[in-house]
């Protein structure tokens, strides 16, 4: 069967990667662990320490790293070592794994120093599909009204919702075998853990580095099951700040909800506790208000109607009016006085759409 290659890109600035030892951005010096740099589109992590390392699991057939080295490292996956010299550009590539989970190690070597560093920009992750099932990449705003989000959200104009609360949560389901979800990382907007739940499995956390990088791939999962429904949840946890741009999800065209996933209108505002952009919410919208005004309108009617008969006493007489005798205890009674009504209550009962219960 003909296979064909789809390339996943994460840029150094991932918290998928894991380097040891970490600086962060503009803290220390190379010579002691791994330091950032926001430059151009990926930016890049660079050392001149030896025995720096970084870490990265991931799924596929191949992978190839993008950066410079100015002193050997070596590169180990699951087990099998590689000694690799100079290079700039692709310092790294093997394919023809077996298409399963993979973990990856890099080591910088003993002649690392001030004048031979090693920097690292981005990783590309290769898988295969069969021709004709290759997967198209489908982006999805944070706009987008196919997010089922939790919690209070702030939503910006340039596309970026944004949370702090606890437990808030946004959540998109699909059919695909990868996903990736975009935004900041180390910004005031970006600073933080989130855990995510892949199809109701045990929660992975996530800890955003302490970078200054705009834009990032904050979660990748590839691996999946291409003809499954996949639900995908990130969670924001207590004292962090959670923001993301847009969801990008791999699948069939066939797979993808016709709900206008290209959306881009801007939501300048804040999404309420317990919102949610899915159809049932809008429908409680929608219908909250008619059932306000039919039962202000019953009750108005039911007002004039007690009105009418406060000014009489109504005496009930016959063999009805003995059997409710009967039943309010009056013993001996051939009739029944109906007694005036007290006066209506002064505070009328109020009744929001925040009191209602989603279905």
């Amino acid at each position: 069967m003909a296979l064909a290659s789809v390339n996943f890109t994460l840029f150094a600035s991932s918290p998928m990667f894991n380097f040891a030892p970490q600086l962060g951005a503009g803290v220390g010096s190379a010579s002691t662990g791994w330091q950032f740099n926001q430059s151009g589109e990926t930016g890049l992590y660079y050392t001149t320490r030896a025995g720096s390392s970084m870490q990265l699991q991931f799924y596929g057939t191949g992978i190839q790293l993008q950066g410079s080295a100015g002193c050997p490292f070596s590169v180990n996956i699951d087990g099998d070592a590689v000694e690799e010299s100079l290079a700039s550009g692709l310092i790294f590539s093997k394919t023809g794994l077996e298409q399963e989970t993979h973990n990856l190690n890099l080591t910088v070597g003993p002649g690392a120093s001030t004048d031979a560093e090693v920097i690292f920009t981005s990783a590309i992750i290769i898988d295969e599909f069969p021709v004709g099932q290759v997967p198209l990449a489908l982006n999805y705003p944070a706009s987008n009204n196919t997010l089922d989000f939790f919690g209070p959200w702030d939503s910006f104009a340039n596309g970026t919702a944004q949370t702090d609360f606890p437990a808030a949560s946004v959540t998109v389901n699909f059919t695909g075998p990868a996903i990736i979800v975009n935004g900041p990382a180390g910004t005031a907007a970006g600073v933080g853990q989130f855990s995510v739940i892949v199809d109701g499995n045990p929660g992975l956390m996530v800890t955003t580095p302490a970078l200054a990088a705009p834009s990032t791939q904050l979660f990748f999962q590839s691996g999946l099951d291409p003809n499954q429904q996949h639900s995908v949840t990130i969670i924001n946890l207590p004292n962090s700040t959670f923001a993301f741009d847009n969801i990008q999800i791999w699948g069939s065209t066939s797979t993808f909800p016709s709900s206008a996933p290209f959306a881009t209108g801007t939501a300048v505002g804040t999404i309420p506790v317990e919102a949610s952009t899915s159809s049932h919410s809008n429908v409680v919208k929608i219908v909250a208000p008619i059932v306000a005004v039919v039962a202000a309108l019953l009750i108005l009617a039911a007002a004039l109607l007690f009105r009418r008969r406060q000014r009489r006493r109504t005496t009930l007489r016959g063999p009805f009016a003995m059997r409710l005798s009967r039943a309010f205890g009056k013993q001996g009674a051939a009739a029944l006085t109906l007694h005036d009504l007290g006066p209506k209550a002064e505070q009328p009962v109020s009744f929001g759409i925040d009191n209602m219960q989603k279905a």
